[in-house]
């Protein structure tokens, strides 16, 4: 018996979901190992590499966010006063019209964690 194309949709949604939560789990791991490192040391920071690509950025962005963190991506330009086309350039109104959506993020994603 053949999927419906709904059904394929929904598996396919369901599957790569439980693939980003493990990616999310997996890189919680790593980045608390590091981060226990760090206070060892008496840093105020760690710096993570990830190089799975169903990681999500936003899912590591809410997750330590909630916990207190900073969390920075120091491989782009976080403060200058930059429009968003200067960054977006001709994907700008596509992208956030939902017709284009370029993915900025290149492997390894490079993401510090401050508690300072």
């Amino acid at each position: 018996m053949s999927l419906t194309k709904d059904q394929a949709n929904t598996d396919s949604t369901t599957e790569k979901a439980a693939e980003q939560a493990d990616a999310l789990t997996r890189y919680v791991a790593d980045a608390d190992a590091l981060i226990q490192n760090a206070i060892d040391q008496g840093k105020f920071h760690a710096t993570t590499y990830s190089y799975d690509p169903n990681l999500v950025p936003t899912d590591v962005i809410n997750y330590y966010t909630a916990l207190g963190y900073k969390v920075g991506f120091p491989d782009y330009l976080n403060n200058l006063a930059l429009q968003p086309a200067q960054l977006f350039g001709e994907f700008w109104v596509n992208f956030w019209s939902g017709v284009q959506a370029p993915n900025p993020v290149t492997l390894p994603l490079k993401i510090t964690l401050n508690w300072e």
